[in-house]
Protein backbone atom coordinates (compact mmCIF):
# COMPACT_ATOMS: atom_id res chain seq x y z
CA UNK A 1 0.00 0.00 0.00
CA UNK A 2 2.45 2.35 0.88
CA UNK A 3 4.59 2.43 -2.52
CA UNK A 4 1.14 2.43 -4.51
CA UNK A 5 0.24 5.87 -2.17
CA UNK A 6 3.83 7.26 -3.27
CA UNK A 7 3.28 6.65 -6.95
CA UNK A 8 0.22 8.13 -6.54
CA UNK A 9 1.76 11.14 -4.30
CA UNK A 10 4.69 11.60 -6.97
CA UNK A 11 2.73 11.77 -10.20
CA UNK A 12 -0.56 14.23 -8.63
CA UNK A 13 -3.06 11.72 -9.61
CA UNK A 14 -6.82 12.20 -8.95
CA UNK A 15 -7.80 8.64 -7.30
CA UNK A 16 -11.64 7.46 -5.67
CA UNK A 17 -10.06 5.53 -1.93
CA UNK A 18 -12.12 3.37 -1.38
CA UNK A 19 -12.97 2.57 2.44
CA UNK A 20 -14.10 -0.71 4.28
CA UNK A 21 -14.39 -2.18 7.77
CA UNK A 22 -11.79 -4.85 8.91
CA UNK A 23 -15.02 -7.04 8.95
CA UNK A 24 -14.96 -5.94 4.73
CA UNK A 25 -18.25 -3.72 5.01
CA UNK A 26 -18.02 -0.81 2.74
CA UNK A 27 -17.81 2.56 4.30
CA UNK A 28 -17.44 5.32 2.01
CA UNK A 29 -15.21 6.66 -1.20
CA UNK A 30 -12.86 9.89 -1.30
CA UNK A 31 -12.26 11.35 -3.91
CA UNK A 32 -9.15 13.86 -4.63
CA UNK A 33 -5.08 13.84 -4.76
CA UNK A 34 -3.62 12.31 -2.10
CA UNK A 35 -1.02 14.87 -0.90
CA UNK A 36 1.28 12.60 2.27
CA UNK A 37 0.80 9.52 4.15
CA UNK A 38 2.84 8.20 7.33
CA UNK A 39 2.68 4.88 8.27
CA UNK A 40 -0.84 5.07 9.59
CA UNK A 41 -2.34 7.70 7.70
CA UNK A 42 -2.77 9.31 4.36
CA UNK A 43 -3.88 12.83 3.83
CA UNK A 44 -5.71 13.44 0.32
CA UNK A 45 -7.50 16.55 -0.68
CA UNK A 46 -11.62 15.97 -1.17
CA UNK A 47 -13.33 17.36 -4.47
CA UNK A 48 -16.90 17.92 -5.39
CA UNK A 49 -18.51 18.82 -8.74
CA UNK A 50 -14.84 20.24 -9.78
CA UNK A 51 -14.29 22.17 -6.34
CA UNK A 52 -11.73 21.80 -3.71
CA UNK A 53 -14.02 20.17 -0.65
CA UNK A 54 -11.39 20.45 1.80
CA UNK A 55 -8.61 18.40 3.09
CA UNK A 56 -9.17 14.39 4.45
CA UNK A 57 -7.18 12.35 7.15
CA UNK A 58 -7.84 8.79 6.52
CA UNK A 59 -6.73 5.36 8.29
CA UNK A 60 -4.69 3.59 5.55
CA UNK A 61 -5.73 0.23 7.42
CA UNK A 62 -9.17 1.30 6.23
CA UNK A 63 -7.91 1.57 2.45
CA UNK A 64 -9.40 -1.74 0.30
CA UNK A 65 -8.97 -0.14 -3.04
CA UNK A 66 -7.11 2.96 -4.69
CA UNK A 67 -9.04 3.73 -8.08
CA UNK A 68 -7.06 4.92 -10.73
CA UNK A 69 -8.92 4.25 -13.77
CA UNK A 70 -9.88 5.98 -17.58
CA UNK A 71 -12.42 8.39 -15.40
CA UNK A 72 -9.98 9.66 -12.71
CA UNK A 73 -7.32 10.25 -15.14
CA UNK A 74 -10.23 12.64 -16.94
CA UNK A 75 -11.03 14.01 -13.78
CA UNK A 76 -7.48 15.08 -13.39
CA UNK A 77 -7.13 16.43 -16.80
CA UNK A 78 -10.05 18.60 -15.82
CA UNK A 79 -9.01 19.61 -12.60
CA UNK A 80 -5.58 20.50 -13.70
CA UNK A 81 -7.21 22.60 -16.62
CA UNK A 82 -10.02 24.45 -14.11
CA UNK A 83 -6.34 25.17 -11.57
CA UNK A 84 -8.18 23.14 -9.17
CA UNK A 85 -4.46 21.15 -8.36
CA UNK A 86 -2.97 24.84 -7.85
CA UNK A 87 -5.15 25.60 -5.38
CA UNK A 88 -5.07 22.30 -3.43
CA UNK A 89 -1.40 22.05 -3.31
CA UNK A 90 -1.70 25.80 -1.82
CA UNK A 91 -3.69 25.23 0.69
CA UNK A 92 -2.22 22.06 1.61
CA UNK A 93 1.20 23.73 1.90
CA UNK A 94 -0.53 26.66 4.13
CA UNK A 95 -2.07 24.76 6.22
CA UNK A 96 0.73 22.51 7.15
CA UNK A 97 -0.53 19.35 8.55
CA UNK A 98 1.43 16.84 10.12
CA UNK A 99 -0.38 13.28 9.87
CA UNK A 100 2.27 11.71 11.81
CA UNK A 101 -0.46 10.43 13.93
CA UNK A 102 -4.00 11.05 14.52
CA UNK A 103 -3.43 12.64 17.97
CA UNK A 104 -0.59 14.89 16.48
CA UNK A 105 -3.17 16.09 13.70
CA UNK A 106 -5.80 16.72 16.01
CA UNK A 107 -3.78 18.72 18.46
CA UNK A 108 -2.17 21.15 15.15
CA UNK A 109 -5.89 21.53 14.37
CA UNK A 110 -6.63 22.70 17.99
CA UNK A 111 -4.20 25.48 17.75
CA UNK A 112 -5.18 26.87 14.52
CA UNK A 113 -8.54 26.57 15.99
CA UNK A 114 -10.05 25.63 12.89
CA UNK A 115 -13.43 23.08 12.77
CA UNK A 116 -13.19 20.16 11.47
CA UNK A 117 -15.65 17.42 10.48
CA UNK A 118 -15.35 14.01 12.34
CA UNK A 119 -17.19 10.55 11.00
CA UNK A 120 -17.03 7.48 12.65
CA UNK A 121 -18.37 4.77 10.32
CA UNK A 122 -17.50 1.43 12.11
CA UNK A 123 -20.03 -1.05 12.78
CA UNK A 124 -22.86 0.02 14.30
CA UNK A 125 -21.39 3.95 14.38
CA UNK A 126 -22.48 6.51 12.01
CA UNK A 127 -21.55 9.70 14.54
CA UNK A 128 -21.10 13.07 12.25
CA UNK A 129 -19.30 15.77 14.43
CA UNK A 130 -18.34 18.94 13.67
CA UNK A 131 -16.98 22.45 15.19
CA UNK A 132 -13.26 22.96 16.71
CA UNK A 133 -11.27 20.91 18.81
CA UNK A 134 -11.17 21.71 22.37
CA UNK A 135 -8.72 18.97 23.70
CA UNK A 136 -6.52 15.93 22.72
CA UNK A 137 -5.66 13.20 24.61
CA UNK A 138 -3.67 9.95 23.17
CA UNK A 139 -6.65 8.33 23.49
CA UNK A 140 -9.82 10.79 22.85
CA UNK A 141 -10.63 14.14 21.25
CA UNK A 142 -13.39 16.45 22.55
CA UNK A 143 -14.83 18.86 19.49
CA UNK A 144 -17.69 21.62 20.14
CA UNK A 145 -19.37 20.71 18.15
CA UNK A 146 -22.60 22.58 16.87
CA UNK A 147 -25.66 21.52 15.15
CA UNK A 148 -27.78 22.13 11.90
CA UNK A 149 -29.00 25.71 13.86
CA UNK A 150 -25.81 26.63 13.89
CA UNK A 151 -25.83 26.40 17.70
CA UNK A 152 -22.98 24.79 19.99
CA UNK A 153 -23.79 22.28 21.83
CA UNK A 154 -23.78 22.37 25.94
CA UNK A 155 -20.65 20.18 26.53
CA UNK A 156 -17.86 19.12 24.09
CA UNK A 157 -18.67 15.97 22.42
CA UNK A 158 -15.79 13.13 23.38
CA UNK A 159 -14.82 10.76 20.85
CA UNK A 160 -12.03 7.86 21.21
CA UNK A 161 -9.85 8.14 18.66
CA UNK A 162 -9.93 4.59 17.51
CA UNK A 163 -13.06 4.98 16.55
CA UNK A 164 -12.61 7.79 14.06
CA UNK A 165 -12.61 6.83 10.19
CA UNK A 166 -12.11 10.18 8.82
CA UNK A 167 -11.22 13.92 9.84
CA UNK A 168 -12.13 16.38 7.12
CA UNK A 169 -10.63 19.68 7.44
CA UNK A 170 -10.72 22.98 5.96
CA UNK A 171 -14.25 22.10 4.23
CA UNK A 172 -15.80 25.09 3.17
CA UNK A 173 -18.85 23.67 4.47
CA UNK A 174 -17.73 23.68 8.16
CA UNK A 175 -15.66 27.06 7.65
CA UNK A 176 -18.54 28.83 6.37
CA UNK A 177 -20.81 27.24 8.75
CA UNK A 178 -18.65 27.77 11.48
CA UNK A 179 -18.42 31.90 11.09
CA UNK A 180 -21.66 32.10 12.08
CA UNK A 181 -22.13 29.57 14.86
CA UNK A 182 -23.71 31.07 18.22
CA UNK A 183 -24.00 30.18 21.89
CA UNK A 184 -27.46 29.52 23.05
CA UNK A 185 -28.03 30.00 26.78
Amino acid sequence: MKKRIEKCIKGGDYVKVHLTEPKGDYIKHVDGVILAQSSDLMLMSDSFDFHYDGLTIIRKRDISEIQLADNERFMKMILRAEGYMTEVKKRYKQLGVNIDSLEHALTQLQRMKLPVIVECKYGKLDLFQIGPVVKVTPKRVSIRHFNARGEYEAKPVITKLKDITTVQIDSPYANTFFRYVKTVD
